[in-house]
């Protein structure tokens, strides 16, 4: 929510020569943080990935590491399917656990574990909402590990993950997660006066693309049931993240980390940040927690 003060305590900075600064808040050190920590949350678009959405080998090299740490828990948590997620960690993500679609769907050593899925009555709601309000905006949902969509979302995703429909030919099925492009600011308040009361939504791409899940559903929710199964706590947890998907997550761990590129409410709401995707600044806030 904007408004709301940093967190106090913890404020970790690097500048571009990758030196740690710290701030007159600061009671522990980085290296003294780092040690009381069990579970590592990573976000990918803008954070673990690169521009290219590639992972810079620094970052890669990072995450072997924490994998190596005894009793460590490491995750991915992403708004991606996992379709479009397996093949850009190439082999990160074999192993261990992948939150996909925000939280709906997460799966463990490539199997599905879990999920919380729109009900398909909410899914034909929502569409004959958006048929009747807004019919020119693009809009699709997910299921079976494909994008079913009405419109063009070009600008958001690959050409080949899509699959063009007539709006009546869109699957009423249950799904993870349905997407509506936002052209404007202004369609932002409208398009979420259409939403079903048992849905939720978060906008991410700079204002760009709504995401609609089933209530309860986040990236934090997800995170919640796997540190609990792991007997971890949230003091124990650190995440990494850029967008406004990430904020529950960040404002709930003990440990956050904004990336340089973040949303300014991201920054905001972060208890450190770093340098940006582009200059792997996931390897440099673990190698200045003593992590790496």
């Amino acid at each position: 929510m904007q408004g709301q003060p940093p967190k106090e305590g913890r404020r970790l900075c690097l500048d571009r020569q990758g030196e740690l600064s710290v701030s007159h808040s600061m009671v522990q050190s980085p290296a003294q943080a780092g040690r009381s920590l069990r579970a590592f949350i990573f976000d990918l678009d803008g954070t673990l990935l690169d521009s290219r959405k590639q992972v810079p080998p620094a970052n890669r090299e990072a995450i072997l590491g924490l994998r190596r740490r005894p009793g460590a828990l490491v995750a991915f948590a992403t708004a991606r399917p996992p379709r479009a997620t397996y093949p850009l960690l190439d082999g990160l993500a074999d192993t261990g656990h992948l939150i996909c679609y925000n939280g709906a769907v997460v799966f463990h050593d490539r199997k599905r574990v879990s999920d919380a899925l729109i009900p398909a009555s909410l899914v034909h709601e929502l569409l004959e909402r958006m048929a009747g309000h807004f019919p020119e905006l693009a809009c699709g949902l997910e299921h079976d590990n494909e994008l079913y969509c009405v419109g063009n979302f070009d600008r958001h995703f690959p050409c080949d993950y899509q699959a063009n429909l007539q709006r009546s030919q869109l699957p009423i099925r249950p799904t993870p997660k349905i997407l509506i492009d936002v052209p404007t600011p202004a369609h932002v308040a409208p398009l979420r006066a259409l939403l079903p009361q048992d849905c939720e939504s978060v906008l991410t791409d700079k204002g760009g693309l709504l995401q609609v899940m089933f209530r309860g559903v986040s990236k934090r929710s997800a995170v919640a049931a796997l540190l609990h199964a792991h007997g971890i706590r949230w003091d124990e947890t650190v995440c990494f993240g850029d967008d406004l998907n990430d904020l529950e997550l960040i404002r709930a761990c003990g440990t956050s980390v904004a990336m340089g590129n973040a949303h300014p409410e991201v920054l905001q709401a972060a208890t450190h940040s770093t340098l940006s995707n582009d200059e792997a600044g996931v390897a440099a806030a673990l190698h200045s927690l003593g992590l790496s």
